[in-house]
């Protein structure tokens, strides 16, 4: 499964990370563009909790099932006939959750039905006036599915590129529509974020409604998510 946008993502995500030095002392690694295989996922959370890093910033990007509360794709081969090879959201969170309860974590996921992938206990949405923004309790949380019922111990802000019953869209000039308008976001509030984020996602899907070729279904929607875990992180 291809992601056409996938060279110019890398370039929005970097973009953002280091303009303005927003965050300094910020080290970026990339991940080996090879290790796509459910393995090696596992080995690289794994590396990267030995580290044990004060703070980090971890971006993904794939392909995303909306089965089992939000299932992240591998690149693991499968025979036909066969689903996929997939890490489920719980499985990240148990991951997750073997890191130092001291760590912080920034999580992207710029892939379909990600949503509140991780459960986390809050997320931010517009007030009904359209002035600002407030924290609201998740339906995953309420409903007993919430991380803390299987132990995430570190703080985490998750921005996720739509909500988990959609899908995200890209185009190779533009990259990911979340991506590419988070590269030209500057430094925000969260609620100024998230305004900013659905604001511009809507302007490419607006464009793409139009195309002469394969536009896309006048009813699509892609509304990117900022939710937080243990308590409302101020950005």
């Amino acid at each position: 499964m291809k992601l056409h946008g996938a060279d110019c993502d890398k370039i929005n995500i970097e973009s953002w990370l280091t303009a303005d030095k927003r965050f300094p002392g910020l080290e970026i690694k990339p991940v080996d563009s090879n290790l796509k295989l459910r393995s090696d996922i596992e080995e690289w959370i794994e590396e990267l909790n030995n580290d044990n890093p004060g703070a980090a910033f971890i971006y993904m990007q794939g392909h995303g099932l909306p089965e089992y509360m939000g299932s992240y794709v591998t690149g693991d081969s499968f025979a036909a006939g066969q689903g996929p090879t997939v890490i489920r959201s719980e499985e990240w969170i148990n991951m997750f959750s073997k890191f130092d309860r001291r760590a912080q974590f920034i999580t992207i996921t710029d892939f379909c039905h990600s949503g509140n992938f991780f459960r986390l206990q809050y997320k931010l949405e517009p007030k009904q006036d359209g002035e600002g923004a407030q924290w609201i309790e998740t339906e995953e949380w309420a409903q007993g599915y919430g991380a803390g019922s299987i132990r995430l111990s570190s703080p985490m802000l998750h921005l996720a590129g739509s909500a988990r019953n959609e899908n995200v869209f890209e185009t190779g000039r533009t990259g990911g529509y979340f991506t590419h308008v988070l590269s030209e976001t500057g430094i925000k509030t969260l609620p100024e974020l998230l305004k900013r984020l659905r604001a511009g996602v809507d302007k490419h899907l607006e464009k793409a409604r139009c195309y002469d070729k394969n536009p896309i279904p006048a009813n699509v929607t892609q509304t990117p998510q900022v939710c937080s875990f243990p308590t409302p992180l101020k950005f």
